[in-house]
């Protein structure tokens, strides 16, 4: 059997491809992405890292939630939310909008989607209970927004 090093064929057909583009487009080589909307993105020799850090400290901010507690889940076990149950939300355009970067947010951390799948259920009629419970998934983002979520190499 022979290895051959595929490295040095990529290489000179990424080159191959850049001066391509810059000759039909006129395009600039910014180089490695390094953030990209909202996503921030390191390359290493493992693979691709991509966090969104400072999008969940600013949705945490956002939300008055900054000086909040930690919380070590994303949902409360065993609750269980239903259509019409307690008051109203006072603000349901902010609840739909804040569900809508959680879903964003879920690119990156797949920890969070059963939760938010569950949140984004009550959208037309949001009840403060549900809004509790979006708040739980704050605080849950709040404990780690460093975590990343990496695409191996191997």
């Amino acid at each position: 059997m022979r290895k051959c090093d595929h490295s040095v064929f990529y290489q000179q057909s990424i080159a191959t491809l850049k001066s391509f583009l810059h000759m039909k487009f006129h395009k600039k080589d910014l180089g490695k992405l390094k953030y990209f909307i909202g996503v921030e993105v390191n390359q290493s020799k493992n693979g691709v890292l991509l966090s969104q850090r400072k999008y969940i400290l600013d949705l945490v901010g956002e939300t008055g939630k900054l000086e909040a507690k930690p919380c070590n889940t994303p949902m409360i076990p065993n609750v269980h939310l239903m259509k019409d149950e307690g008051d109203p939300f006072d603000d349901p355009e902010r609840y739909r909008r804040i569900v809508g970067k959680l879903n964003y947010l879920i690119v990156t951390r797949p920890d969070i989607s059963f939760a938010v799948c569950i949140v984004s259920q009550f959208m037309a009629a949001c009840m403060v209970k549900h809004w509790a419970a979006l708040e739980q998934i704050l605080c849950f983002l709040k404990g780690a927004p460093e975590l990343v979520l990496l695409y191996n190499n191997h």
